[in-house]
């Protein structure tokens, strides 16, 4: 007589934990498991979200990812079962490197306040000039801040704040994003100034 003994399902460590990617590269995120009965793999994401197939769920050990965006970044969650209702799961986190990307500054120029949203992976560093020359940041009459708004997202939020007569605010702002693979600037114009 041949007695069969369920095994708890499990991932193996040959699998997938995190990977880093540049946008437009392809990219296999891998996951084994094993236990008794042989478990079953699939894929979705955090959330629910769509997977980049354009379903919830992937069944299968790889799931590949064509031409990555950075709309693809995020967690992953690989998951195993079988027939004994055994579960296990393992997280794996896709980072996408890509140039940054500049919404803003918005029009909010009556008060003397600009805001600008950048994101970009790996770290992008933000610069603010007027006329084309970098702001001086020692400068009482301004302050700048940036906020991480989304680690997960890379979003960071910069907010110039300008303490000054109206008409000394006129001029041309510029928003000018920057990290290892590119760089993106947005202008702002405030009152009358020369394009």
């Amino acid at each position: 007589m041949t007695v069969m003994v369920r095994e708890p399902v499990y991932i193996l460590d040959n699998s997938t934990s995190s990977i880093v990617v540049r946008q437009r590269e392809s990219v296999q995120l891998e996951c084994y498991a094993g236990g008794y009965p042989p478990p079953r793999v699939y894929w979705r994401r955090e959330n629910r979200t769509l997977l980049p197939t354009g379903e919830r769920i992937f069944r299968g050990n790889i799931l590949t990812i064509q031409s990555v965006t950075r709309f693809d970044r995020g967690r992953y969650y690989c998951l195993a079962d079988n027939d004994g209702n055994m579960t296990a799961r393992r997280t794996v986190t896709l980072m996408v490197m890509f140039p940054p990307n500049v919404e803003g500054p918005t029009p909010g120029s009556e008060n003397g306040t600009l805001v600008c949203h950048v994101e970009g992976f790996p770290k992008t560093t933000i610069t603010w000039l007027k006329e084309g020359e970098p702001l001086n940041y020692s400068n009482p009459s301004l302050s700048i801040s940036n906020y991480l708004l989304n680690e997960e997202e890379d979003v960071i939020v910069s907010v110039l704040q300008l303490r000054t007569n109206e008409s000394l605010l006129h001029g041309r702002y510029t928003c000018s994003a920057t990290n290892s693979l590119g760089s993106k600037d947005q202008v702002i114009l405030i009152g009358k100034c020369k394009l």
